[in-house]
């Protein structure tokens, strides 16, 4: 709970006066005076019981604790403006909240929204990519899509497609590498994103001893790894559900396998409070039936697992059943 003497107001000339190492320089930005922005701060110091800034000679730098609060206070500054950003889609009819990982949201979602919004040109979509977990009952999203474990399955939540990772790279580096069996990992720059389920263990299910299987570009989206192969930076352990897009038009290519299976999944969930309106019940629809044409082609990127097991059926639970399904 947030201390009731802490003036939140005073947060935006901290912000200010931290940023610019000035407080007039930050009055000058926020349209105060010098004098409204020391007392700022000095109410902030006094509430906090320590100084955020050593003044000294007419100048002033951030002490430890200023620099950590700081690094606090932009943040929530940051998450204000997006909240109050997304409040926009509220004053519109029909908008829909989406939160989605960015490389689901990249490599599948965008280019299927267009058949979307011409099924059902009634609804506004507001896309919104976030690598943070998303809590329906705080957070202000109409439906999100995650990814997690199968042990991590998400509160609501409907599985969407499970996932499968197996080393793709564009169709020019397989040919100017000779690609063609997984020893050929050893030979050639490979590319890390953060899945539980990474290039060591590829490597130890084929039994290949990789020395330097550490090396190589990382990338904390599994979208931007997968653009990073499509260019030709590398071969990537890339998820099918992410690359079969990219394997049908030609951008990627699986040289060799096996795809192994990840125990994670794509979800779906909305607030069972809400799964009943109409446009969370259009879109939940919409993507099951959407995403059944990737899981076939992972089937057949992946012929050695028996992955019919994957829930395909409509993702609007039953009332009676509390939106678990």
């Amino acid at each position: 709970m947030i201390s009731s003497n802490l003036p939140l107001s005073a947060l935006r000339g901290f912000e200010a006066a931290g940023r610019l190492g000035s407080f007039t320089q930050a009055a000058r930005e926020l349209n105060l005076t010098q004098s409204a922005i020391s007392h700022q701060i000095s109410s902030l110091e006094e509430a906090l019981g320590q100084p955020l800034f050593v003044r000294a000679n007419r100048a002033i730098h951030l002490t430890d604790a200023g620099v950590d609060f700081l690094r606090i206070t932009r943040d929530v500054l940051n998450r204000l403006e997006q909240g109050v950003a997304r409040l926009r889609a509220y004053s519109k009819p029909g908008s829909l909240i989406i939160a989605a990982p960015h490389g689901f949201a990249s490599c599948w979602l965008l280019r299927r929204l267009p058949a979307f919004r011409e099924a059902h040109p009634d609804y506004d979509v507001w896309l919104y990519t976030t690598t943070l977990a998303i809590d329906l009952e705080v957070d202000e999203v109409d439906i999100a899509i995650s990814y997690a474990g199968n042990h991590d399955r998400p509160a609501h939540a409907h599985s969407l497609i499970d996932e499968f990772v197996t080393p793709v790279c564009s169709p020019e580096f397989a040919v100017t590498h000779d690609l063609g069996d997984p020893a050929d990992v050893a030979r050639v720059p490979l590319i890390h994103d953060e899945r539980r389920l990474g290039w060591t263990e590829w490597c130890a299910s084929v039994g290949i001893d990789h020395p330097h299987v550490e090396k190589g570009a990382n990338f904390s989206d599994s979208g931007l790894a997968l653009t990073a192969a499509e260019l030709g930076q590398g071969l990537a352990l890339g998820g099918l559900a992410l690359a079969a897009d990219g394997i049908n038009d030609g951008r990627l290519v699986a040289p060799f396998g096996p795809a192994l299976e990840t125990d994670e999944t794509y979800f779906i969930a909305a607030h069972p409070d809400l799964i009943e309106r109409e446009p969370i019940v259009a879109f939940t629809t919409w993507i099951t039936d959407a995403i059944a044409a990737t899981a076939d082609a992972v089937r057949e990127l992946a012929p050695d697992h028996d992955n019919d097991n994957n829930d395909t059926t409509p993702a609007t639970p039953s009332p009676s059943s509390g939106g678990q399904t």
